[in-house]
């Protein structure tokens, strides 16, 4: 892996994602990719903290995520053609990869972030990330402001996007309440374990994608929304993710699933403790007409 920093950017380049990071029919797991995001914004925290230095401000990294999405591209999908029959669908694994970390201007308290992954050989760009995360004083736990020299330096001219690439609207950045069009829910129950946790015993931000994965897995296995075969067979558009309250080790949660519209390929969900919701998610899934790739 490489990492090359510029002015409010970070890019690193890696050989592949390990073969831990696939699941079911060779495709890269949403947790995966949110892993793989937040490994960025660690590295760019060298940027932060090497301008804080030079300001000689006291400067502690904590940060709150707030709300982040994902936008898988149609060329991040291919699949090979000397393989078995119909070929093998295999993502992001053996494929090298750039990995662009934009810092953009800052807000009072708040920053976006953008991350934009190419085809390290081609070009293409395969996914789209944008995240907005919240800056925290570590000893109240609340929202502050960030430093002047931080908020003088990013400025629209040094946050300049490299990548101009028309990114979706935001979605699902305020909390609403589940009302299926139908009365069709699918909930799943389960403990968090401590390798769902950090090191604070919270419930790691990207842990959420595979929970709302899971369950919308094994809603298709119970044919709760109508749809045939396993979600294996489908392919994720958009996940957008509101993180609301924290979750904790040994945490009973419910995970449920519903759709709003009819002969939608949008799924939401709650996922909640004692009623109470700790993250709102949507998967957005491509349509039956979406065709994969060939040729590598």
């Amino acid at each position: 892996m490489e990492i090359q920093y510029g002015d409010a950017h970070c890019e690193i380049t890696m050989q592949h994602l390990n073969y831990g990071s696939i699941i079911g029919g060779g495709q890269t797991s949403p947790h995966s990719i949110l892993k793989m995001c937040e490994s960025a914004r660690a590295s760019a925290a060298k940027l932060t903290q090497d301008i804080a230095d030079k300001a000689e401000e006291s400067y502690q990294n904590m940060f709150f995520i707030k709300w982040q999405q994902i936008e898988i591209l149609p060329q991040f999908y291919y699949k090979t053609t000397d393989s078995q029959e119909g070929g093998s669908y295999i993502d992001f694994i053996n494929r090298k990869i750039t990995l662009h970390h934009q810092l953009l201007p800052i807000g009072k308290s708040s920053q976006f972030l953008e991350d934009t992954v190419v085809d390290h050989n081609t070009k293409d760009v395969l996914l789209l990330s944008s995240v907005l995360r919240v800056n925290i004083d570590p000893a109240t736990r609340r929202p502050t402001a960030f430093s002047q020299s931080l908020t003088r330096y990013f400025t629209p001219e040094r946050c300049a996007q490299r990548y101009k690439i028309q990114r979706s609207a935001p979605q699902c950045q305020k909390e609403y309440p589940c009302l299926p069009y139908d009365g069709r829910i699918f909930t799943s129950v389960c403990k968090i374990s401590a390798s769902q946790t950090d090191r604070n015993n919270h419930v790691n931000q990207a842990v959420y994608a595979n929970l709302c994965y899971d369950c919308l897995g094994d809603a298709f296995a119970a044919t709760t929304f109508g749809k045939k075969g396993s979600l294996l067979d489908h392919k994720i558009r958009r996940m957008s993710l509101l993180y609301i309250s924290e979750l904790l080790m040994s945490n009973v949660i419910e995970t449920c699933v519903w759709q709003t519209e009819q002969e939608s390929n949008v799924y939401k969900f709650h996922v909640k403790r004692n009623s109470l919701v700790a993250c709102q998610v949507e998967i957005e899934l491509y349509g039956q007409g979406f065709k994969i790739k060939s040729g590598l």
